[in-house]
Protein backbone atom coordinates (compact mmCIF):
# COMPACT_ATOMS: atom_id res chain seq x y z
CA UNK A 1 0.00 0.00 0.00
CA UNK A 2 2.86 2.54 0.76
CA UNK A 3 4.26 1.37 -2.73
CA UNK A 4 1.12 2.23 -4.36
CA UNK A 5 1.19 5.65 -2.43
CA UNK A 6 4.72 6.38 -3.41
CA UNK A 7 3.85 5.77 -7.47
CA UNK A 8 1.20 8.38 -7.03
CA UNK A 9 3.17 10.92 -5.28
CA UNK A 10 5.94 10.16 -7.84
CA UNK A 11 3.43 10.55 -10.97
CA UNK A 12 1.54 13.86 -9.61
CA UNK A 13 5.24 15.23 -8.67
CA UNK A 14 5.98 14.95 -12.56
CA UNK A 15 3.16 15.83 -13.94
CA UNK A 16 3.46 19.36 -11.65
CA UNK A 17 7.17 19.82 -12.83
CA UNK A 18 5.78 19.16 -16.48
CA UNK A 19 2.52 21.90 -16.39
CA UNK A 20 5.35 23.91 -14.24
CA UNK A 21 7.83 24.01 -17.38
CA UNK A 22 5.01 24.41 -20.10
CA UNK A 23 3.54 27.05 -20.31
CA UNK A 24 0.43 28.56 -22.76
CA UNK A 25 1.32 31.10 -25.54
CA UNK A 26 -1.12 33.27 -27.25
CA UNK A 27 -0.87 35.70 -30.63
CA UNK A 28 -3.61 37.76 -31.55
CA UNK A 29 -5.26 39.18 -34.66
CA UNK A 30 -7.29 41.21 -33.12
CA UNK A 31 -6.75 40.78 -29.10
CA UNK A 32 -9.75 43.12 -28.58
CA UNK A 33 -12.28 40.90 -30.50
CA UNK A 34 -10.34 37.78 -29.41
CA UNK A 35 -9.58 36.66 -33.07
CA UNK A 36 -6.26 34.15 -32.19
CA UNK A 37 -3.43 34.17 -34.94
CA UNK A 38 -1.66 30.71 -32.93
CA UNK A 39 -1.62 29.01 -29.46
CA UNK A 40 0.48 26.41 -27.88
CA UNK A 41 2.39 25.36 -25.50
CA UNK A 42 6.10 26.81 -25.18
CA UNK A 43 8.85 25.22 -22.68
CA UNK A 44 11.68 27.85 -22.20
CA UNK A 45 10.95 29.37 -24.84
CA UNK A 46 11.14 26.44 -27.47
CA UNK A 47 7.59 24.80 -28.64
CA UNK A 48 6.86 22.02 -26.88
CA UNK A 49 2.98 20.45 -27.53
CA UNK A 50 0.05 21.41 -29.78
CA UNK A 51 0.32 24.13 -31.66
CA UNK A 52 -2.71 25.79 -34.10
CA UNK A 53 -2.73 28.46 -36.04
CA UNK A 54 -5.36 30.67 -37.48
CA UNK A 55 -6.30 33.13 -40.68
CA UNK A 56 -7.09 36.52 -39.66
CA UNK A 57 -10.47 35.25 -40.68
CA UNK A 58 -10.37 33.40 -37.73
CA UNK A 59 -10.28 29.84 -39.83
CA UNK A 60 -7.41 27.07 -39.15
CA UNK A 61 -4.63 27.16 -40.78
CA UNK A 62 -2.92 24.60 -39.66
CA UNK A 63 -2.58 22.44 -36.58
CA UNK A 64 -0.18 19.32 -34.97
CA UNK A 65 2.24 18.98 -32.10
CA UNK A 66 6.03 20.18 -31.80
CA UNK A 67 8.67 18.24 -29.61
CA UNK A 68 11.52 20.22 -28.64
CA UNK A 69 10.86 22.86 -31.42
CA UNK A 70 10.34 19.88 -34.27
CA UNK A 71 7.15 18.56 -35.70
CA UNK A 72 6.07 15.42 -34.70
CA UNK A 73 3.51 13.48 -36.15
CA UNK A 74 0.77 14.38 -38.22
CA UNK A 75 0.49 18.05 -39.00
CA UNK A 76 -2.99 19.51 -41.06
CA UNK A 77 -3.12 22.52 -43.18
CA UNK A 78 -6.47 23.98 -44.36
CA UNK A 79 -6.94 26.51 -47.02
CA UNK A 80 -8.79 29.84 -45.59
CA UNK A 81 -12.25 28.98 -46.42
CA UNK A 82 -11.92 25.75 -43.79
CA UNK A 83 -11.39 23.10 -46.63
CA UNK A 84 -8.10 21.02 -45.94
CA UNK A 85 -4.86 21.37 -47.86
CA UNK A 86 -2.60 18.79 -46.59
CA UNK A 87 -2.32 16.05 -43.92
CA UNK A 88 1.47 15.28 -43.79
CA UNK A 89 3.44 12.99 -41.23
CA UNK A 90 6.97 14.43 -39.44
CA UNK A 91 9.48 12.96 -38.07
CA UNK A 92 11.90 15.09 -36.16
CA UNK A 93 10.76 18.44 -38.42
CA UNK A 94 10.96 15.59 -41.74
CA UNK A 95 8.66 14.19 -43.68
CA UNK A 96 7.87 11.17 -42.62
CA UNK A 97 5.16 8.46 -43.96
CA UNK A 98 2.06 9.32 -45.77
CA UNK A 99 1.48 12.88 -47.39
CA UNK A 100 -1.72 13.59 -48.29
CA UNK A 101 -2.28 17.14 -50.54
CA UNK A 102 -5.70 18.74 -51.61
CA UNK A 103 -7.11 21.26 -54.11
CA UNK A 104 -9.19 24.02 -52.51
CA UNK A 105 -12.01 21.98 -54.15
CA UNK A 106 -11.78 18.91 -51.86
CA UNK A 107 -10.73 16.63 -55.19
CA UNK A 108 -7.31 14.94 -53.98
CA UNK A 109 -3.85 16.22 -55.94
CA UNK A 110 -1.27 14.09 -54.87
CA UNK A 111 -0.46 11.39 -52.23
CA UNK A 112 3.09 10.33 -51.33
CA UNK A 113 5.19 8.37 -49.25
CA UNK A 114 8.16 10.43 -47.67
CA UNK A 115 11.44 8.59 -45.58
CA UNK A 116 13.94 11.33 -44.06
CA UNK A 117 12.21 13.98 -45.59
CA UNK A 118 12.62 12.65 -49.50
CA UNK A 119 9.85 11.16 -51.63
CA UNK A 120 10.34 7.13 -51.17
CA UNK A 121 7.89 4.54 -52.30
CA UNK A 122 4.38 5.29 -53.87
CA UNK A 123 3.18 8.66 -55.25
CA UNK A 124 -0.10 9.35 -57.34
CA UNK A 125 -1.39 12.75 -58.17
CA UNK A 126 -4.41 14.19 -59.64
CA UNK A 127 -5.88 17.32 -61.54
CA UNK A 128 -8.11 19.98 -59.99
CA UNK A 129 -11.35 17.91 -62.18
CA UNK A 130 -10.43 14.80 -59.92
CA UNK A 131 -8.55 12.87 -63.16
CA UNK A 132 -5.39 10.96 -62.62
CA UNK A 133 -2.06 12.63 -63.36
CA UNK A 134 0.51 10.82 -62.97
CA UNK A 135 1.29 7.14 -61.01
CA UNK A 136 4.68 6.13 -60.01
CA UNK A 137 7.52 5.70 -57.55
CA UNK A 138 10.52 7.80 -55.78
CA UNK A 139 13.27 5.57 -54.35
CA UNK A 140 15.11 8.20 -52.18
CA UNK A 141 13.78 11.39 -53.55
CA UNK A 142 14.31 10.06 -57.25
CA UNK A 143 12.20 8.82 -59.47
CA UNK A 144 12.33 5.24 -60.48
CA UNK A 145 10.52 2.36 -62.37
CA UNK A 146 7.63 2.75 -64.40
CA UNK A 147 5.67 6.08 -64.71
CA UNK A 148 2.77 6.85 -66.27
CA UNK A 149 1.59 10.34 -67.16
CA UNK A 150 -2.14 11.21 -68.33
CA UNK A 151 -3.86 13.87 -69.86
CA UNK A 152 -6.88 15.80 -67.77
CA UNK A 153 -9.14 13.62 -69.28
CA UNK A 154 -7.90 10.58 -68.26
CA UNK A 155 -6.06 9.10 -71.60
CA UNK A 156 -2.37 7.81 -71.02
CA UNK A 157 -0.01 11.13 -72.33
CA UNK A 158 3.09 9.33 -71.65
CA UNK A 159 4.74 6.24 -70.28
CA UNK A 160 8.30 4.96 -69.32
CA UNK A 161 10.27 4.26 -66.58
CA UNK A 162 13.31 6.17 -64.91
CA UNK A 163 16.52 5.20 -63.01
CA UNK A 164 18.18 6.99 -60.31
CA UNK A 165 15.79 10.07 -61.39
CA UNK A 166 16.50 9.94 -65.17
CA UNK A 167 13.90 8.59 -68.17
CA UNK A 168 15.75 5.65 -68.98
CA UNK A 169 14.69 2.32 -71.53
CA UNK A 170 11.69 3.04 -74.07
CA UNK A 171 9.49 5.77 -73.85
CA UNK A 172 6.15 6.52 -75.64
CA UNK A 173 4.31 9.35 -75.70
CA UNK A 174 0.55 9.55 -77.29
CA UNK A 175 -2.04 11.85 -79.11
CA UNK A 176 -5.33 13.04 -76.75
CA UNK A 177 -6.73 10.58 -79.15
CA UNK A 178 -4.80 7.71 -77.79
CA UNK A 179 -2.79 7.51 -81.09
CA UNK A 180 0.87 7.54 -80.88
CA UNK A 181 2.83 10.57 -80.97
CA UNK A 182 6.61 9.71 -80.01
CA UNK A 183 8.57 6.23 -79.42
CA UNK A 184 12.04 5.84 -78.79
CA UNK A 185 14.61 5.52 -76.16
CA UNK A 186 16.33 7.06 -73.60
CA UNK A 187 19.70 6.63 -71.55
CA UNK A 188 20.46 8.31 -68.39
CA UNK A 189 17.96 10.70 -69.96
CA UNK A 190 19.59 11.77 -72.83
CA UNK A 191 17.91 10.18 -76.32
CA UNK A 192 19.52 7.55 -78.38
CA UNK A 193 18.90 5.56 -81.01
CA UNK A 194 16.15 5.86 -83.48
CA UNK A 195 12.99 7.52 -82.34
CA UNK A 196 9.78 7.67 -84.52
CA UNK A 197 7.12 10.17 -84.42
CA UNK A 198 3.57 9.82 -85.42
CA UNK A 199 0.77 11.68 -86.61
CA UNK A 200 -2.91 11.77 -85.03
CA UNK A 201 -3.86 8.80 -87.46
CA UNK A 202 -0.45 6.92 -86.37
CA UNK A 203 0.76 6.82 -89.42
CA UNK A 204 4.90 7.25 -88.56
CA UNK A 205 5.89 10.66 -90.70
CA UNK A 206 9.63 11.29 -89.28
CA UNK A 207 12.45 9.38 -87.87
CA UNK A 208 15.31 10.62 -85.88
CA UNK A 209 18.79 9.19 -85.50
CA UNK A 210 20.52 10.00 -81.60
CA UNK A 211 23.45 9.37 -79.86
CA UNK A 212 23.79 10.64 -76.73
CA UNK A 213 21.50 12.76 -76.52
CA UNK A 214 22.63 14.86 -79.44
CA UNK A 215 20.37 14.88 -82.86
CA UNK A 216 22.19 12.96 -85.76
CA UNK A 217 20.15 12.23 -88.94
CA UNK A 218 16.49 13.27 -89.90
CA UNK A 219 14.18 11.57 -91.82
CA UNK A 220 10.87 12.53 -93.57
CA UNK A 221 8.74 9.51 -93.97
CA UNK A 222 6.43 9.15 -96.95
Amino acid sequence: MKYIKYLFILGWMALSALSEAQKPTVEYWDAAKKIKKYEGQTSEDIKDGLWTFWYENGKVSSKGTYIADEKQGLWESFYDNGKPQSKINYKENLEDGKSLQYYNNGNAKEEAEYKDGEKNGKHLSWFENGKKKSTGTYTAGERSGEWVEYYDTGKIKSQGTYKDGNQNGLWTEYHENEAKKEEGTYLDGSKIGKWTFFNTSGKPVKEEAWKKGVLGKTKTLK
